[in-house]
């Protein structure tokens, strides 16, 4: 999976025909119902930012470990060899 840029996720995340979809949704509860459109419609947007968040949050914890694991592999050799290994050979030789 390739890392991707911030608004990428954004878009992907969360896109607009899922606002769309539950605008829809919304509006035909209400033509059914007979209710105030106004609280359907506050309760779909609510919804579809706190998946959108969720997703969000999903993403960021993902890229976390995306990061970490190519980070490790350059860190911790060049660690081993610039203290550990001349500590070593320190101290057989010395």
């Amino acid at each position: 999976m390739p890392l991707r840029r911030a608004p990428d996720i954004r878009a992907a995340s969360a896109g607009p025909d899922d606002a769309v979809a539950a605008l829809t949704a919304a509006l035909a509860l209400s033509v059914a119902t007979g209710a105030g459109p106004v609280v359907l419609i506050r309760a779909a947007a609510e919804e579809h930012r706190r998946r959108s968040e969720v997703e969000l949050t999903r993403a960021a914890q993902r890229l976390g470990v995306l990061v970490l694991l190519p980070t490790g592999l350059c860190l911790l050799p060049a660690f081993v060899l610039l203290t550990i290994a001349p500590l070593v050979i320190d101290l057989v030789l010395g």
